[in-house]
Order: structure tokens, then C-alpha cells, then sequence
């Protein structure tokens, strides 16, 4: 028989989890105690984070019903509150947050308000992407070194062009250098050195 699961993570004492008990019996959801499940979390913390939310999830199954009292129980970001929801409808279940009304926000045919936490997700992603290309582009602008550090030193990368310069292969300078073949040419192409004949540079 389906079960009816009840999630809040901003009760702070017996008195406030009894309120969001009637506040969920008032909407139409009848919840058993043991399917109850409390903690109180500020809104920032992961979702990985909340004890209580996992054993929650572990339990339900499909065909059960869960509702949660506001958006906030679902996760710490639009991102990881949508992560939240996907979970909810891969276990088949149905999702109600007394927040935002009747509807599943785990059905097939997601409601509004899910189609608007896509679009907001869908913004920042886009807005993060923009700023983190900004702030790349004025670190050139003024010089600042951007992207993965080099594996090598100037004294490495030296001492690996006048190797290769004094004829020693790509594959042979790769292995006293401890590094790989890719990295060496890398090297020898970034210096604007000649490439060796392909007897010269075979392994």
C-alpha cells in the first residue's frame, strides 16, 4: 500500500513540527508518524548533508507520496533542488511542496513551476559561463597568466629544446624527462623549434 512521506528541514522544536503537521493535514495529506522526518538545516546545506532527507529517500518507493513544506527542503540551489526532484520521479513517487500548491512536481509532465527552476537553472549556468569568461578575458588583458599551470619548469622546458636540439628523439627526451611525447612536441612547437626527421624522432 502506497505511503504518504512528510519532509521539513526549518521545524526547530516539537511545538513547530506538530504546526507543519496540520498544515499538511489541512492540505489533504495524511501522514503517519513514522514517515515524519524532521531536522533543523539552514537552507545552504547540501542535500548530501541533511541525514534525515537521506534516510527519508531510502524509504520511499513507488507509488508513495512525499511533500515537503517549501522549495528550501529539496536542496541548497535550483540545481540541486531540480537533482532533488529527478530522484523523487526515477523512484516513482509523487512530490508535493505545500509551498507551491497541488501539483507533482515529480510528474512526467512537469508543472509550471518545475519548467520555471529549469529556466532559472538554465540562466545562471549561462550567466556563470559568461562571468568566468570575463574575468579570463581581463586576466589576459592585463597579463595574468590563465588556464592550468605548466606541468614544467623554464629550466625543464629549456633543457628539454636542447635535448631535442642536439638530436635526441621526441620519445627518448619523453622518457628522461618523465614525461610524455605530446608534452614534448608541445614544448618544441611553443618554442617555434624545427621538428626533427622522422628517423630522428621515432621512439
Amino acid at each position: 500500500m502506497p505511503s504518504t512521506f512528510i519532509y521539513s528541514n526549518r521545524a526547530r522544536n516539537p511545538e513547530a513540527m506538530e504546526a507543519e503537521l496540520h498544515i499538511a493535514d489541512r492540505a489533504g495529506y495524511t501522514v503517519d508518524l513514522h514517515r515524519a522526518f524532521w531536522e533543523h538545516e539552514p537552507p545552504s546545506v547540501l542535500v548530501a548533508d541533511r541525514p534525515r532527507l537521506q534516510a527519508m529517500m531510502r524509504q520511499v518507493r513507488r507509488g508513495d507520496v512525499v511533500v515537503v513544506m517549501a522549495l528550501r527542503c529539496l536542496g541548497s540551489t535550483v540545481a540541486e533542488t531540480l537533482e532533488t526532484i529527478g530522484k523523487v520521479r526515477r523512484l516513482g513517487a509523487a512530490l508535493h511542496c505545500l509551498q507551491l500548491g497541488p501539483d507533482d512536481l515529480a510528474s512526467a509532465t512537469p508543472p509550471e513551476a518545475v519548467k520555471v527552476l529549469r529556466a532559472a537553472a538554465s540562466l545562471d549556468g549561462a550567466t556563470r559561463s559568461a562571468r568566468i569568461r570575463e574575468s579570463l578575458a581581463a586576466a589576459k588583458a592585463v597579463g595574468h597568466p590563465v588556464g592550468r599551470p605548466p606541468k614544467h619548469t623554464p629550466e625543464q622546458r629549456d633543457a628539454i629544446l636542447r635535448a631535442l636540439n642536439a638530436g635526441e628523439s621526441v620519445s627518448a627526451a619523453a622518457r628522461r624527462f618523465d614525461t610524455t611525447r605530446q608534452t614534448v612536441m608541445r614544448i618544441r612547437a611553443s618554442a617555434g623549434a624545427t621538428p626533427p626527421t622522422a628517423e630522428a624522432a621515432k621512439a
